[in-house]
């Protein structure tokens, strides 16, 4: 294969536009475009320019062919390389096939299919990228197989978090320099991407706020009270529950004072003394939970929740619980001790009789019980010292792993009561649903919050709940934290339910 184009056009610094180089796309009445409209951007023709380009400065978007040529990176003075299509089925180069590069490796298993899910892998991968950029002499090759979708997809993202681009913006500035087309679920991410960060730029003062008030002392009657306090709401803010912040400054006010204190203080005048406590929903801040709203299940799992006023504490969104796998853990083995005397493996290990009975273990949580998963039972191990428990589970963010959470946690506990026991827990690869049932015996046995779950079993293993286990374990994370908050206070959990009454307004 020929190289001159690389020596050539392609490696000729070209005029790239930096972060402060903005577009009609950037100012105020930017909306992220549909997706119908981003495709058809892609069908714009672009000359196609060889194997690598530069699509901003010191950063190349390249296909496996360069991935795999050393003499070349030595040239072209790369220093970080980013596989996108990493692993055994795809480009299979990882740090030993380039142990006499001085490079650093970073691979991300990737298929180039609509299904996919890459959007886990922006964060972490733009962070690697920046930090790649910023270092000395820093350049960067992020490749796949063409050079066209699960790369450009990597790096529109890192433009868009990293840059401070919109979609459109970074999509010509990328298009420019490289003929990219990421495929239509990548493309669908990354307009999801897109509308978040318009989000947390700034939200318009006119978008609505959703408002709860908590009563406090006395019980809520069903229908006329809840219409009654509607309409006090709407007197303040107007029909559509506006934030209509100029008009709520409070009397002679000359103090800059935080939206959500003025909102409170003027909720509470309206309400009366009856309601002293007033809980705003507002994207992108923590949330003090009150148990009813917590019954109630009004709240968004993508919002931080703050279960005590008191405390430093927040259980995290379920966006910010999936950062906490992207920085790293050992790499993946068959089975780890991650607790003393607490193991998680996978179907392999579970299925090696002899080395269990060598491990000497006693015990045995099968976290994929059942004939179509790993299909062992108290019948496969019964000519060993084995006490067997199985939970029939499919690892789907659509199955309900949590009814399982406080039986499968009694199960471990009175196995590690006695030291002498060994317990494992398994599923399929020993990442999923096993990890989420030893998080959630740390949490309810062991009085940890999610995070410090997390951190614990990462340690020591690779494991990666799906999205809906997560979800779950958060629900378990602030139902436990209120139950804490509940000892703490006083107050008797089983009637604290009863307590107090949430209205939504």
């Amino acid at each position: 294969m020929s190289w001159d184009s690389l020596r050539g056009d392609d490696l000729r610094r070209p005029r790239i536009r930096t972060a402060s180089s903005l577009s009609s796309s950037r100012l105020g009445d930017y909306k992220t475009p549909e997706l119908g409209d981003l495709q058809r951007m892609l069908w714009t023709p672009v000359p196609c320019r060889g194997n690598v380009n530069e699509v901003w400065p010191n950063l190349y978007i390249g296909d496996l062919y360069i991935a795999r040529d050393i003499e070349q990176l030595r040239r072209m003075g790369i220093t970080h390389i980013v596989n996108a299509a990493a692993g055994r089925f795809h480009i299979d180069t990882g740090p030993k096939f380039y142990k006499d590069l001085p490079v650093d490796y970073y691979g991300v298993e990737a298929d180039d299919d609509p299904k996919f899910d890459l959007s886990i892998y922006f964060q972490p991968t733009a962070k690697y990228i920046r930090a790649a950029l910023n270092s000395p002499r820093g350049r960067v090759l992020v490749h796949c197989a063409m050079g066209i979708s699960r790369s450009a997809t990597l790096v529109l993202a890192f433009l868009m978090i990293c840059e401070n681009k919109t979609l459109v913006d970074a999509l010509n500035s990328v298009r420019e320099h490289r003929g990219v087309c990421p495929n239509t679920g990548f493309l669908s991410q990354l307009r999801d991407l897109d509308i978040r960060l318009a989000s947390e730029r700034g939200r318009a003062r006119s978008d609505p706020l959703k408002l709860y008030a908590t009563a406090q002392g006395f019980n809520l009657e069903n229908g006329n009270l809840q219409h009654h306090l509607a309409s006090k709401i709407n007197h303040i803010f107007g029909d559509n529950a506006t934030d209509l912040l100029p008009g709520l400054a409070p009397f002679h006010c000359h103090l800059p004072i935080p939206f959500e204190a003025v909102l409170k203080y003027r909720i509470r005048l309206a309400l009366g003394a009856k309601f002293y406590e007033v809980t705003l929903l507002i994207p992108g801040k923590p949330l003090e939970m009150s148990s009813t709203a917590l019954k109630t299940g009004k709240i968004s799992a993508y919002t931080a929740v703050k279960v005590d006023p008191d405390g430093d504490y927040c259980t995290p969104g379920a966006f910010d619980l999936e950062r906490l796998f992207w920085k790293g853990s050992p790499k993946y083995t068959h089975v780890n001790e991650v607790w003393p005397n607490l193991y998680i493996g996978d179907e392999k290990t579970a299925l090696d009789r002899y080395s269990l009975e060598k491990a000497g273990f006693t015990h045995i949580l099968n976290a994929a019980h059942g004939r179509w998963n790993v299909d062992t039972g108290p019948e496969y191990y019964r000519d060993m010292a084995i006490e067997y428990y199985g939970v029939e589970a499919d690892d789907l963010p659509t199955f309900d792993l949590s009814q399982f959470f406080y039986s499968a946690a009694k199960f471990i506990d009175k196995a590690l009561q006695n030291e002498t026991n060994k317990l494992l827990v398994h599923c399929a690869m020993g990442r999923s649903r096993s990890a989420a049932l030893v998080l959630a015996y740390l949490m309810i046995y062991k009085n940890m919050t999610v995070v410090d779950a997390i951190d614990q079993v990462l340690k020591h293993r690779c494991i990666l709940p799906n999205r809906g286990f997560l979800k779950q374990l958060r629900e378990l994370d602030i139902k436990l934290a209120l139950e804490r908050r509940n000892i703490a206070n006083g107050v008797d959990s089983a009637n604290k339910q009863d307590a107090s009454t949430e209205t939504e307004i």
